[in-house]
């Protein structure tokens, strides 16, 4: 029963992820100067799939962090906290490897801060990748 429980987790927290970052990507792109092709032609796809990969990869990292698969289940403020933290660093990386491969650029309305972290991106990794799965765990 609790595997049965946890896969269905794992599954609503991909499809509200999914959802909510499809929707997220597609309305912040006038905030960018310019991005790949392959972006624009699939309306952000990959990116909604890339950010459901970033917000497992902070919930496995706070996982392992906390040597407990379903840590969500305990929930309390230090968790948040490090989960918060983690995401941040995870956006950090990705947002900067991007950039550098070239996908986008930002424009001058985009605000930026950090080294340079876009705001919209701090907002998202506190939403997508945290707030995301402790919604779905609250449903259980």
């Amino acid at each position: 029963m609790v595997k049965k429980t946890s896969n269905s987790v794992l599954v609503i927290i991909s499809i509200v992820g999914f959802i909510l970052s499809f929707i997220w990507e597609n309305l912040h792109f006038p905030l960018y100067q310019s991005y790949a092709d392959w972006m624009v032609h699939i309306f952000f796809l990959f990116c909604a799939l890339g950010d459901i990969i970033l917000i497992f990869l902070v919930y496995f990292l706070t996982a392992a962090l906390f040597k407990d698969l379903f840590w969500l289940t305990k929930l309390h403020f230090k968790k948040i906290v490090v989960t918060l933290i983690i995401s941040i660093i995870i956006s950090l990386v990705a947002e900067k490897a991007a950039l550098l491969l070239g996908w986008w650029q930002y424009n001058d309305q985009m605000p930026v801060i950090l080294i340079p972290m876009p705001l919209v991106m701090i907002v998202h990794a506190c939403l997508a990748d945290v707030m995301i799965p402790v919604h779905v765990i609250m449903m259980f």
